[in-house]
């Protein structure tokens, strides 16, 4: 829906950062997470993100693929891969890959749920 006074439709941002808190199971633990994201043609969400607890850091990649979400404009669903590249602190060494699922029900606040296999 256009808002009120507005001319025109905007695309949504096809480059720029998040940043929020994660919540993961015993190993990790509670933190911050930020990514740095772009979305080429393709229409994927590529990004390069971290992820900082209280022992240490993990660092990666993923890559997401936009869902339809039926009738709901303003819901936007997304699945994808993640991989581990590496951490430091009690992470140093970590690599792994994993799986993505996120939804925003109102186009603005995204809430993703990770499943990750790591070694290290």
């Amino acid at each position: 829906m256009i808002a009120s006074g507005d001319t025109q439709v905007l695309p949504p941002a096809q480059q720029g950062a998040e940043y929020g808190i994660v919540r993961c199971a015993r190993m990790l633990g509670s933190g911050v997470q930020a990514d740095t994201f772009t979305v080429p043609a393709s229409g994927d969400t590529l990004a390069k993100f971290a992820m900082y607890f209280g022992t240490g850091m993990v660092k990666g990649t993923y890559d997401l693929t936009p869902q339809s979400t039926g009738l709901n404009f303003l819901e936007t669903d997304w699945t994808g891969t993640m991989r581990i590249l590496g951490g430091t602190g009690a992470y140093r060494g970590v690599k792994g890959t994993g799986t993505m699922v996120c939804r925003s029900l109102d186009g603005i606040h995204t809430t993703c749920t990770d499943r990750l296999k790591l070694k290290g």
